[in-house]
């Protein structure tokens, strides 16, 4: 008998254990929360500066016509959840890589935007919108983020997510 915590010699062992398990687990997993916390959150993310990054075709500001892009990013999960929850996390800039380079929220409007309206300009209709119809999968979870241009404009995209198991994500672009 331990008389520190007044039980048996191998319940204190295998406390021990467990609770050395779970440290260990969480030192080989990348995560935002603690286990003692009751929650464990994984970051899933690419070790690279920008998952994608490209130049897009010249569209005439004063013109009637625009450019379409639609990128679908995926989260596949490592296999010990079905159906986890997975909250994206993803840095888009325009013509740049600096602050300024984000697009902002319209005041009054339901749309992100970049630039000015005599110039390059992006309005961003959707920004990781979830994929209801491709949750068919128990493993993955896509989002969707779809922009129209004007002008001379280049994008890049980091991706990252933070979610209740370990993953990869990709970007692809689908338009």
């Amino acid at each position: 008998m331990d008389k520190s915590t007044g039980s048996l010699i191998e319940n204190v062992f295998e406390q021990r254990i467990r609770a050395s398990d779970r440290i260990n687990q969480e030192f080989k997993a990348t995560q935002i929360t603690s286990g003692a916390s009751g929650v464990l959150a994984y970051q899933a993310e690419n070790p690279v500066e920008w998952d994608r990054t490209e130049t897009l075709p010249y569209v005439d500001p004063t013109g009637a016509g625009f450019g379409d892009v639609e990128l679908t990013i995926t989260f596949t999960g490592d296999g010990t959840q079905e159906f986890p929850f997975v909250f994206p996390a993803t840095d888009i800039r325009f013509n740049g890589t600096d602050e300024a380079s984000k697009p902002v929220f319209r005041e009054g409007g339901w749309w992100w935007k970049f630039g000015n309206w005599t110039g390059e300009r992006v309005q961003i209709q959707h920004y990781d919108r979830p994929q209801l119809e491709t949750m068919t999968d128990a493993h993955v979870t896509k989002w969707v983020i779809r922009f129209y241009y004007w002008g001379n404009v280049s994008y890049r995209v980091k991706l990252g997510a933070r979610g209740t198991c370990g993953g990869t994500i990709s970007v692809a672009r689908t338009m």
